[in-house]
């Protein structure tokens, strides 16, 4: 008889959901920031600044929708916040580059 194939604890399926939200974020905020430093603020036009403006808005999303998903992990929205800082090993964005 086949072994049947245990399902996925919901706790899990939630953390896999945040942690795929979570690559996503940080692959949009390596685009967005690519197109940034290509594309300096007075060389824009109007096509790029729109694109900018959409992945920083799909990235918006993402962020609300990891805290939703870190909510029911039993996660706070600092410590998504924290998620986003650790992988970034940077505070230069923040306005504190002395901790960079």
């Amino acid at each position: 008889m086949p072994e049947t194939i245990k399902e996925q604890d919901p706790k899990e399926q939630e953390l896999s959901v945040y942690s795929s939200l979570m690559d996503n974020y940080h692959a949009l905020t390596l685009k967005l920031r690519a197109l940034e430093r290509r594309y300096p603020i007075d060389a824009r036009d109007n096509a790029i600044n729109f694109e900018i403006r959409e992945i920083d808005k799909d990235r918006h999303n993402m962020h609300l929708r990891a805290i939703e998903i870190a909510e029911k992990l039993g996660k706070t929205k600092e410590d998504v916040l924290i998620d986003i800082i650790r992988w970034e090993n940077s505070l230069i964005d923040y306005g504190l580059p002395e901790f960079s």
